[in-house]
Parts: structure tokens; C-alpha cells; sequence
């Protein structure tokens, strides 16, 4: 082997190892999130970004998951601590089976068992967060499908509904 040979290899594992893509931002965001998540309780970080999607939007605009706590060396049975708005407690605990099911139906198996409530405010960014309405004039929503024209479904659905939370905010 040369010396040529040599130097020439770590120049190509650097080039092997480069991205010939674009990383999106909720890639980085787990992977830096995840860790910290992690320590609170929260396995997956989806639960904290998709709550409203997982519970439904009528429950998630009261309440905020605040950590999945799984008994020692087991990965199911564990308890889900959430906290909920004082006047909106008794909704949850009526709606509890209803949580438990969904959570677990995210997961994919039985990992959540019990709901721990905890009555108190909650932060000002979930509030904000739930109070925006999508609009519900036909014309928006016919505008708006007329300009998201692509083939990723989700994508699409994603961008419809953005687009009709903004034409919400601005009063049509």
C-alpha cells in the first residue's frame, strides 16, 4: 500500500459519512429533546407534540400530559400524570377510560394503566395553543384545497389544516 492510498482513505469515509440529505427540524428537535423528554417520563416525544391529535381537541384544550411513569423494570402498567384546568377536572375523570385507551392506542400496546390528575393552571403556551379556531366558510376551505396539491396525504392534510387555522385567525 502507498502512502497515496493511505491519505486518501480518511478523506473518503469523511465523504461516506456526510448527509446527502436534508435533515428535517423535527428529526434534530427529537434527538435533542429526546433525552431531556426522557427524564420527565415522556418515552416517546409524540406525546407531548400530538396531544391534541391522541386525546381529541375538546379534552387536550383543558389539560397537558406532564410525565408516563412505568413501574421499575417494566415498560407497561404505567401512570400517565396529566394536569387539568380546576373546572375541568370532573370532565377528565368521567373521560379517563376514554384517555387510557387513546394513549394506549398511540403506543400501540397497553402501556398507560392508571390517570393521575393534577388540578392547576396551565401554561400560558397550551392555552394559546387551543384557542385558535380553523375557519368553517366553504370558500375558504375550497381556496385553500385549490392551492395544497400534492401527493403525500399527510402533507396535504397538514397544510389544509394550517391554512385554515390562519384564514381562522384573520377572520376570514
Amino acid at each position: 500500500m502507498t502512502d497515496q492510498d493511505r491519505s486518501d482513505k480518511p478523506a473518503q469515509r469523511r465523504k461516506r459519512s456526510r448527509r446527502r440529505y436534508q435533515a428535517s427540524i423535527r428529526d434534530l428537535a427529537a434527538s435533542v429533546l429526546s433525552p431531556a423528554l426522557r427524564q420527565k417520563g415522556f418515552v416517546e416525544t409524540e406525546i407531548i407534540a400530538r396531544w391534541a391529535d391522541i386525546v381529541g381537541h375538546d379534552i387536550a384544550r383543558g389539560t397537558v400530559p406532564l410525565r408516563v411513569k412505568f413501574p421499575p423494570g417494566k415498560r407497561v402498567g404505567a401512570s400517565l400524570h396529566i394536569r387539568s384546568v380546576a373546572a375541568f377536572a370532573p370532565v377528565v375523570q368521567h373521560r379517563q377510560t376514554h384517555i387510557i385507551s387513546a394513549v394506549n392506542s398511540f403506543f400501540g400496546f397497553g402501556a398507560v394503566a392508571k390517570l393521575m390528575v393534577t388540578q392547576g393552571r396551565l401554561p400560558v403556551k397550551a392555552q394559546k395553543l387551543h384557542k385558535k379556531q380553523p375557519s368553517q366558510n366553504p370558500q375558504d376551505q375550497a381556496a385553500i384545497d385549490a392551492l395544497v396539491k400534492t401527493h403525500d396525504t399527510h402533507l396535504s392534510a397538514e397544510l389544509k389544516a394550517l391554512g385554515l387555522l390562519v384564514k381562522g385567525d384573520k377572520g376570514g
